[in-house]
């Protein structure tokens, strides 16, 4: 996975960018926005520790793209405790190291209002979790995801088709009991903040939510704005440095 990822990384970091906007949307729950069950709030009582908190994402491109070969994706997010709490601490080495994951296979999601573009034939998966200030501040979170096909197999893409993307899991261990990490209740604010979708000489960057979409998240019904905190441009060289 670490190899295909790698590939990846370079691939996009070469490319020449697209003209015109497509869009994103987020979503908490397994299908997308436009599948007919829309949840931007999501409110969890904090009290057990298995489960999983689930956003999915997708998107549409201005512009079809025939030799569709992968996606980078970038969330940013906010809590309202002045520091990020330990729940949200799930880096390596952190209090709840490995409690974030993401997944392409959308073979089981509703096929309503987004189409399964992948059909589990992608590789790929979380290459930032990042949090504190070299994310943009004290109490920031940062998430990187990459996936992508192998260069001889490209998927044709539509202009204006809304695709599944990637989903990002929060899972609920290590929330109540021994051991547990403080901070589940604290309100914190996703935002989808750019998708790339990529052939193998061009990409297109989609930062706006589709007409009927959505680009943020809340979780525990936080008052926190949406995208309205400093971002951070990753560098292809960090992503890199992960998968050498």
């Amino acid at each position: 996975m670490r190899r295909t990822l790698l590939i990846t990384v370079i691939l996009l970091g070469v490319l020449v960018p697209m003209a015109g906007a497509g869009g994103i949307s987020i979503n908490w729950g397994a299908g997308c926005w436009s599948d007919g069950t829309p949840l931007n709030d999501l409110f969890f009582a904090c009290n057990g520790n298995t489960g999983s908190a689930t956003m999915t994402c997708s998107f549409a491109i201005s512009q079809d793209q025939p030799q569709f070969l992968g996606i980078e994706l970038d969330l940013e997010g906010a809590t309202e405790a002045t520091v990020v709490p330990a729940w949200w601490q799930m880096g390596q080495g952190d209090c709840r190291a490995g409690a974030i994951s993401t997944s392409a296979n959308f073979l089981s999601a509703p096929q309503v209002g987004c189409v399964d573009m992948w059909q589990n034939q992608a590789s790929g998966g979380l290459a930032i979790y990042g949090w504190g200030p070299s994310w943009g501040g004290d109490n920031r979170t940062h998430v990187l995801v990459v996936y992508a096909v192998p260069v001889d197999s490209p998927i044709p893409l539509t202009a204006g088709v809304e695709y599944y993307a990637a989903q990002v899991f929060i899972s609920y261990q290590k929330t109540v009991g021994s051991g547990a990490c403080t901070g589940c209740a604290i309100p914190h604010v996703w935002g989808l903040y750019s998708l790339k979708s990529a052939e193998l000489t061009q990409y297109e960057t989609l930062m706006e939510a589709l007409l009927h979409g959505n680009d943020c998240l809340w979780w525990q019904h936080s008052g926190l704005c949406c995208r309205c905190g400093p971002t951070r441009n990753t560098t292809w060289g960090q992503v890199k440095s992960l998968y050498r």
